[in-house]
């Protein structure tokens, strides 16, 4: 009975962790209207890419800086 609480609480707690990259999600002000909006949007949840300063600039070269690796 007691395996089945901690099982039950670990997943639990293993759900809980897998959406938290989402509730903290990042919208860039400077990628409103851009054709690659949703892809930036996706992969900055993911925690892939990040802006400078609360800016993407889309239009700019991606460099190692960038990526989260």
């Amino acid at each position: 009975m007691k395996r089945k609480r901690i099982c039950a609480w670990f997943i639990t707690v293993a759900m809980l962790l897998t959406m938290l990259p989402s509730a903290f999600a990042v919208s860039f002000a400077d990628t409103r209207g851009h054709w690659a909006k949703d892809e930036i949007n996706r992969w900055s949840d993911r925690g892939v890419i990040q802006g400078h300063d609360g800016d993407f600039e889309p239009n700019s070269p991606i460099t190692r800086a960038d990526m989260r690796l």
